[in-house]
């Protein structure tokens, strides 16, 4: 919808996916304790939670056998979390953080970050309609540069972004 480039979000979130959640396929151990903050109706609302945990148990699998482990160590007792779907959940976030004034935009790749003066500036959006060969289809579009006072890169540490900045980084590092 071009109505909403009229005049700069104030907030505003690029997803790689045609549709929120549709890059992300694995399931978490959800604390809800930062949930409970921002949001303490969060069960009201219908928050996609699977199960509650109520017991876990750890072991040392060999190939004929497994062995319990005596304790939990900390960090791995899940009492009171969630097990989740992050699809389910993120896509069951999506109008709940439109409702607060965030632009959600699907189909946009980051392709590369806007570095000047060491400063990271913004994202490069990647150029669409381009073929497996690299050659531009009929409805080909260019990227566009979105610049922002704080950019936050949240692709995973295997993300191209992540990688391009820590090499940006240690390239700096080094000279």
């Amino acid at each position: 919808n071009k109505d909403k480039f009229k005049e700069p979000p104030s907030i505003m979130r690029i997803e790689k996916g045609n549709d929120v959640g549709s890059h992300i396929i694995y399931g978490a151990i959800l604390d809800p304790k930062s949930l409970q903050e921002m949001m303490p109706d969060y069960k009201e609302k219908g928050a996609p939670l699977e199960s509650e945990t109520t017991s876990e148990d750890i072991y040392y699998l060999t190939k004929n056998k497994s062995l319990k482990f005596p304790f939990i160590p900390p960090g791995m007792d899940n009492h009171g979390c969630y097990i989740i779907s992050l699809n389910k959940f993120t896509r069951w976030m999506k109008p709940l953080i439109e409702e607060k004034g965030i632009d959600i935009m699907p189909g946009f790749a980051g392709a590369e970050p806007i570095i000047e003066n060491n400063v990271l500036k913004g994202i490069r959006i990647g150029d669409k309609g381009i073929d497996k060969d690299g050659n531009k289809r009929p409805q080909f579009e260019a990227g566009v540069d979105i610049i922002a006072k704080l950019t936050i890169i949240a692709d995973g540490s295997r993300g191209n972004l992540t990688k391009e900045l820590n090499t940006a980084r240690t390239a700096r590092t080094i000279s």
